[in-house]
């Protein structure tokens, strides 16, 4: 296993928790990228199914402040190139929608605490009320980096969601900064 030597200006300091990383007295610390980890790159995640209504697109735009009719007035929207009610695009973004993280089982080997490093998302086609969506999340890459307050995880990922047609509706990929 690698090893990444950091010399410290000061004194050396202990982790406060189980998933912290522990400095040792040689002022060396363990790589935070574990075999376990390694080999969850490329994994997929078990897909996450979601059920999309009227009510639900209605309210979602409501919960964010988007007040476009096509997504909650049924005459203005039929009228659309949509022919009905759509979901706003900002729904790929909303956490119930994110789906499992492909390495769940190990999640507590990664560092306690997360931060959004930035994403893409591609909207590829409008979800409509009555869709069924599937995500699914894949691991693509793990780097090990170190910050002013320690070591830190960055976790890159990808996400497809599917319509229960077997379209792909939109994909996203996405960084995840563990410290």
């Amino acid at each position: 296993m690698p090893r990444v030597r950091i010399a410290l200006s000061a004194k050396a300091r202990i982790g406060t928790g189980p998933k912290s990383a522990v400095w040792r007295d040689n002022l060396t610390q363990e790589s935070l990228i574990t075999e376990q980890l390694r080999q969850a790159v490329g994994r997929e995640s078990a897909p996450v199914v979601v059920e999309i209504n009227k009510t639900f697109i209605k309210r979602f735009a409501e919960g964010v402040g988007d007040p476009n009719p096509l997504f909650g007035d049924e005459e203005t929207a039929r009228g659309s190139r949509f022919g009905g009610v759509v979901a706003p695009p900002s729904l790929f973004c909303a956490a119930f929608l994110i789906g499992e993280l492909p390495f769940a089982p190990i999640e507590t080997l990664l560092p306690p605490r997360a931060l959004d490093g930035g994403g893409e998302w591609e909207i590829l086609r409008p979800v409509r009320a009555g869709d069924t969506i599937t995500v699914v999340n894949k691991l693509t890459d793990l780097s090990e980096r170190q910050s002013r307050i320690g070591p830190m995880l960055v976790v890159s990922m990808e996400s497809t969601w599917q319509n229960q047609r077997q379209e792909v509706v939109a994909k996203a990929r996405f960084t995840i900064i563990r410290y």
